[in-house]
């Protein structure tokens, strides 16, 4: 914008001035005078940017771009002292951030550290569970052993399960446990000859075959043998009916005493040559054959 109004200020100083002499007007040399003093404040606009001071002989100094230059001298003595006294701020960030990423790396080692010990105590903590699932195990195979000899079915399944189980930790065992209680319930000599404790008035040769099977559901487990027994010489009742009795006594009695001597009658009575605990292959005998028998 200076250098506008300094190239304007110079054009029509000289405009003005030879327009003025071409008219022959009086004062021409207060007009050449005027015309100097414009020409050079024109020029000073245009170039006080760049100058610090044109001298004109006869006229004088013209000093320019002195107020500019210390104006930017100043503010870059400002921008200077600020820095100066930023210095402090900036070694203390710098001395933080230091600081910052020593700590950030003793952090990070104590991370790794403490990761490496968590790693320790999940393989610690794995290991104990496995030993713990395999004393877990241990005590439910001694459990089931101990009731299986103690007259319990359900126990004495769950070790044919286990036998037949690759995942089983104890399967070899769980497989020699069962054939045991299978051999002490397949013994040459075993008894018979029991007799029921019937109720006083009760007449028992007056029950058909649903009758006998309701006092056997809710008939003791001590008393269950005697009655096996007792159904299998009703001869009055046809012999596949007894054949049933028996049949279902194996496939869901909860005692091993009674399925032993329901299984003796059944295999005996199917010439299977079964042991009496040998329940799966007894039933199959029986499905094969029941057709036949009357």
């Amino acid at each position: 914008m200076a250098k506008l109004l300094g190239f304007l200020l110079i054009v029509n100083a000289i405009i003005l001035t030879g327009w003025w002499v071409t008219r022959n007007y009086p004062y021409k040399n207060w007009v050449f005078a005027v015309c100097l003093v414009a020409v050079f404040s024109g020029i000073f606009l245009l170039v006080q940017d760049r100058a610090t001071e044109i001298t004109i002989k006869g006229v004088g100094t013209i000093r320019a771009a002195v107020e500019q230059a210390s104006v930017d001298a100043q503010a870059i003595a400002d921008v200077r002292r600020r820095i100066e006294a930023q210095s402090a701020t900036v070694d203390l960030v710098a001395q933080q951030a230091t600081n910052a990423r020593r700590l950030g790396e003793e952090l990070a080692e104590k991370t790794r550290a403490a990761e490496k010990r968590l790693g320790e105590v999940d393989q610690a903590v794995a290991l104990a569970r496995t030993k713990l699932g395999e004393l877990q195990e241990i005590t439910d195979f001694t459990r089931a052993v101990l009731a299986a000899q103690s007259d319990d079915r359900r126990a004495f399944d769950r070790l044919e399960a286990w036998a037949n189980d690759p995942k089983f930790g104890l399967q070899s065992e769980a497989g020699a446990a069962w054939a045991m209680v299978l051999d002490q319930h397949a013994k040459a000599f075993f008894m018979s000859g029991f007799t029921v404790p019937w109720k006083q008035g009760v007449d028992p040769s007056k029950f058909g075959v649903a009758d006998l099977r309701r006092e056997y559901a809710n008939a003791p487990v001590f008393i269950r043998p005697a009655l096996i027994e007792y159904v299998w010489n009703r001869q009055d009742i046809p012999k596949r009916e007894r054949l049933s009795f028996l049949a279902d006594i194996l496939a869901g009695d909860t005692s091993l005493n009674a399925v032993e001597y329901a299984g003796r009658l059944l295999s005996g009575a199917l010439d299977a040559k079964l042991k009496p605990l040998a329940v799966k292959p007894l039933l199959q005998v029986w499905e094969q054959k029941k057709a036949t028998i009357k």
